[in-house]
């Protein structure tokens, strides 16, 4: 439209070169913007994440802690011997410890009264008789046998201890061992040829063999 009037204003100009500058600037003048349209991405709106309410549980029951209860060692039944083999019995099957087992083994059986337990130990073993090895023998008596008292007399014994019946054993062992050894007819053959004595003495028992 600006151009078709500008072509009337041409011939009202001093000269057509400068009717056509007077049209060309009026269009620059006055030429309307273009109108761009930006493709505008719609927003999503995001919600705010929410956190997923969990379903509803029961509610936890608080752990008790275990208490632990300390058993207490009720004695399976009262002292009621009267032999010494009884006592040996005792002194093999209850739970002492080394050095109260060695002085029990050379103890013999007196008596007991009224919960008292009497013994007789060699008076050759009395290094061996200490307060802390009676108390331990006590202690574990009562353990088995409930409150019980324990006396230790010393004398010179003539009836043999469990210990002396164990070495006497253990010797006549020995003896069996040795004599069979010396009957064995490879072992003769070999005296006869180097004409060697064997020493006694050597033949032991191989334990774990």
């Amino acid at each position: 439209h600006m151009a078709i009037n500008g072509s009337k204003d041409i011939s009202l100009a001093p000269s057509e070169q400068i009717g056509f500058e007077m049209t060309l600037l009026r269009m620059l003048a006055f030429h309307s913007d273009i109108k761009t349209t930006e493709k505008k991405t719609p927003k999503l709106a995001i919600n705010p994440k929410t956190k997923a309410t969990p379903e509803d549980k029961p509610p936890v029951e608080p752990k008790l802690k275990s208490v632990k209860t300390t058993k207490l060692n009720t004695p399976e039944s009262t002292l009621n011997i009267n032999s010494q083999q009884q006592w040996e019995d005792i002194t093999k099957s209850l739970k002492f410890n080394t050095a109260s087992r060695m002085l029990l083994k050379n103890t013999l059986f007196d008596n007991t009264d009224n919960q008292t337990l009497t013994l007789n130990l060699d008076e050759q073993f009395s290094s061996l008789l200490t307060d802390n090895i009676q108390r331990s023998i006590q202690t574990v008596l009562q353990a088995n046998f409930g409150r019980l008292a324990l006396q230790i007399n010393l004398k010179k014994l003539t009836t043999q201890t469990l210990a002396q019946k164990e070495t006497q054993a253990n010797n006549e062992k020995i003896a069996t061992m040795q004599k069979n050894f010396m009957k064995d007819e490879g072992v003769q053959k070999l005296q006869e040829t180097f004409n060697a004595k064997v020493d006694l003495n050597s033949i032991k028992e191989v334990e774990n063999v």
